[in-house]
């Protein structure tokens, strides 16, 4: 009873030819109309035929726009974790901009390859106007990613690099922010350092990983100092594994003064690892963590953090894809995005000023200085 009564309820779609019939003409020239082809139609139709459309309430079909159009006025997004402080961020920048373009965005959460290929596969079919996607692997399979841009679907990577020379692409400058990170430890003071990353090497290997150590070197090299290899720890980014190899740090014989953490994760976790087996942050051990999510700022203690601009980073990647569906031929671009040090406690420094400074021009002083 309750499914015939919402049937007898249901007002009928009005369709193209219903506004035709109504108006007396051809849905040529209701089409015309719609499709605002001036030239096409006589004033006095085109006002009889816009009068009826008013009257009558007829939607265009967004299906068929797109199909005429051929494009749908929409983007896919894919993500590997949309609760991750490293992706939503860039994720509400690709949607805004998105949105003052006109756009809408599929988003698509695919924490597994198998995942990801599903999507890929799924976007296609709902023949998106291009792809944006955005991941820390770089060892992870990118075929059925190409394979989109080969059949002609525009895409930009963010973070991850797909096939050189294939997709326009934008990253982050992790090298340059560990550079960073040990200048601005080697001038409060410290000569020995650490570093400790998430993989860099096989299929579960980090961008983030590769250029912290990477950035730590010339970082050293710069300063005059030489790296100590066994100094230099890779761990699975998980919580556990970043407690475990912080109590590890604290039983060797010999440690580095201060340490360049490479993710904000790892970087609470390896803390809690050196508090629970006695030492003291940042007396004992200072430390920097290439990453500031919104936690950071309110951990114990308030950790020292290189922040790079996500939110930026995805309206960057919108900018590109619409760039090329504009332009399909147009160079290929990459961008890499520099991120800025936020000075906190665990480095072991004291703010003067603003906390926040451009990588290389911190604002700060030791506890010898202010003596």
């Amino acid at each position: 009873m309750a499914a015939d009564h919402q049937r007898r309820g249901r007002q009928p779609r009005v369709t193209i030819s219903d506004v035709a019939r109504q108006a007396g003409v051809s849905l040529a020239t209701v089409s015309h109309v719609l499709n605002k082809r001036s030239t096409h139609v006589g004033g006095a139709t085109r006002t009889r035929v816009l009068q009826v459309i008013r009257e009558m309430g007829y939607r265009p079909s967004a299906v068929a726009q797109s199909l005429a159009a051929r494009r749908t006025s929409t983007i896919g997004l894919i993500v590997a974790d949309v609760a991750d402080p490293f992706f939503a961020p860039i994720a509400m920048g690709v949607e805004q901009a998105a949105e003052r373009q006109g756009y809408g965005v599929l988003l698509c959460q695919a924490s597994s390859l198998a995942a990801e290929r599903r999507y890929a596969a799924v976007l296609e079919a709902k023949r998106v106007d291009g792809v944006i996607v955005a991941s820390h692997s770089v060892r992870r399979p990118n075929a059925h990613l190409l394979a989109l841009v080969e059949r002609g679907i525009p895409m930009v990577a963010v973070n991850r690099p797909l096939q050189p020379g294939s997709v326009d692409w934008v990253g982050f400058d992790y090298a340059g922010a560990a550079v960073a990170a040990v200048a601005h430890l080697v001038n409060l003071g410290h000569r020995t350092l650490g570093c400790v990353t998430g993989p860099v090497t096989g299929r579960a290997a980090y961008r983030s990983g590769r250029g912290a150590v990477e950035g730590f070197r010339l970082g050293l090299q710069a300063a005059g100092l030489r790296p100590v290899p066994r100094w230099v720890q890779t761990a699975p980014l998980s919580y556990d594994a970043g407690f475990a190899l912080g109590r590890e740090i604290a039983r060797w014989p010999s440690r580095p003064r201060a340490f360049v953490v490479a993710s904000e994760d790892l970087a609470l976790a390896t803390v809690r690892g050196l508090r629970f087996a006695g030492l003291r942050v940042p007396q004992d051990v200072a430390l920097v963590s290439l990453g500031d999510a919104p936690f950071v700022e309110y951990t114990e203690p308030p950790l020292s953090a290189v922040r790079f601009p996500l939110e930026a980073s995805g309206r960057r990647a919108m900018a590109l894809l619409l760039q090329r569906l504009q332009h399909p031929h147009c160079p290929l671009a990459q961008e890499i995005l520099r991120g800025d040090l936020i000075v906190r406690q665990s480095c072991g420094a004291c703010v003067v000023t603003d906390a926040t400074s451009r990588m290389g021009r911190q604002h700060t002083r030791t506890a010898k200085e202010r003596r």
